[in-house]
């Protein structure tokens, strides 16, 4: 046997806390009168408070069955916390996209890897991860759009690994200093 109680807009339910809106998400028959302060389950006996005259009533089979139903709202309320956690999620994105980006583009050390691998050891664009740092940056860019490119006309932001280097660089990276 366990306790319900419900106070305010919360009910508690042994030692779990529901907001009174998710508890009638799933006992959406749940009302109590005009005036009441406190319904409290224990034991088999059920007292309540309205306008600070506690009555007690005695046994009350709705309140066995919320308290057997503890754990459908554990779940639901972990889903709700979860959806409400996206939800903040989204809205910071929205909000703040240059800090979003921050946190999902390739590191500094991510990029002078593939630059050196690249240009120095030869390797080709997608050998040296330049392709896939680039598709990454391109696809954080379009996740997190700033103002300015969403004015641009295109549905969304390309990347392609040539355009990594400036023209000059790219013809002459094989040359050495002193060929000509």
């Amino acid at each position: 046997m366990g306790t319900f109680k419900h106070t305010g807009n919360t009910i508690t339910i042994d030692d779990l806390q529901i907001p009174l809106n998710i508890f009638l998400i799933l006992e959406p028959s749940y009302k109590v009168t005009t005036g009441t302060e406190m319904v409290l389950y224990k034991d088999g006996v059920l007292k309540v408070r309205v306008n600070g005259k506690t009555n007690h009533v005695g046994n009350w089979p709705q309140g066995d069955r919320y308290i057997a139903r503890k754990k459908d709202f554990a779940t639901l309320l972990s889903l709700t916390q979860k959806e409400e956690g996206e939800i903040t999620k989204e809205v910071d994105a929205l909000a703040r996209p240059e800090e979003c980006r921050k946190r999902e583009y390739p590191t500094a050390e991510e990029l002078v890897v593939a630059l050196w691998k690249h240009i120095v050891e030869k390797e080709d664009a997608s050998e040296s991860g330049i392709s896939d740092l680039q598709k990454r940056r391109a696809d954080v860019k379009n996740k997190y759009p700033l103002k300015k490119e969403e004015n641009d006309g295109s549905d969304s932001v390309k990347g392609v690994a040539e355009t990594v280097l400036p023209k000059g660089t790219r013809r002459t990276r094989n040359r050495s200093k002193h060929s000509g």
